[in-house]
């Protein structure tokens, strides 16, 4: 059985200056995580002289997102510096450098962003006739969420025989950056309120947490709403 090793051979001026095997050329974590920092650095290294970075590409499973320009130090890294991360900003970042005369070459890294983040929210019943109301928000959430709460006017609300708190797995679409929509894994949570509860008018709030924070939906319910998107 014979064993194919790749090699990338960069020549310049008729003479070898480096040679690369298996993406020894340049370096690039393969995963990021943003977790609660305010910013953070990709930043991808290349030990080839005379190679020039091209901007970088953000895409979400080979869907482009856009283009983005780091900074070029010595000729040898090319930073990326996201500030504020968000959900909108996961996805793969391709870093590539071209070299004179030889092919480019090229790797990627994936961005993770923990934290929940809410999708869209709803309030779906009919006033007139409605035998319960349910409210609903789909959200994403990495890691997996930790707790979920509802309140209605700063209370708490507790599962029983007025309510149902149901979470279910669902995909949902989630909004990157260009107003770019892409279905990912996540969670859909309902507030059920059964009929003859009591007036069902407030303020509802729905509260998820996981490991690296939390976040908040609200759904103002007034006499006479349908929807509240």
């Amino acid at each position: 059985m014979k064993i194919l090793v790749a090699f990338c051979v960069v020549v310049s001026l008729g003479k070898e200056i480096q040679t690369c095997q298996d993406g020894d050329c340049m370096k690039l974590e393969k995963y990021t995580y943003c977790n609660s920092e305010p910013s953070i650095d990709l930043e991808c290294s290349s030990n080839v002289p005379g190679a020039i970075p091209r901007s970088w590409i953000h895409s979400f499973k080979s869907k482009f997102i856009r283009n983005l320009r780091g900074i070029v130090y010595n000729n040898t890294r090319h930073v990326l510096s996201i500030p504020f991360c968000s959900s909108m900003d996961i996805g793969q970042y391709i870093c590539i450098w071209d070299i004179p005369g030889n092919p480019s070459i090229k790797k990627t890294t994936t961005l993770i962003v923990n934290g929940p983040a809410i999708v869209s929210s709803h309030l779906v019943y009919t006033q007139t006739t409605w035998t319960e109301m349910n409210l609903k928000v789909m959200f994403y959430s990495h890691p997996i969420p930790s707790q979920l709460k509802w309140y209605v006017n700063d209370k708490e609300i507790k599962p029983g025989p007025k309510y149902s708190q149901p979470i279910y797995f669902t995909k949902v679409s989630l909004r990157l950056h260009k107003n770019i929509h892409v279905n990912i894994s996540g969670y859909t949570a309902y507030l059920t309120i059964y009929k003859d509860t009591y007036d069902p008018t407030g303020v509802y709030q729905c509260v998820i947490e996981n490991s690296f924070g939390s976040t908040n939906e609200i759904i103002n319910v007034k006499e006479g709403n349908t929807s509240n998107d």
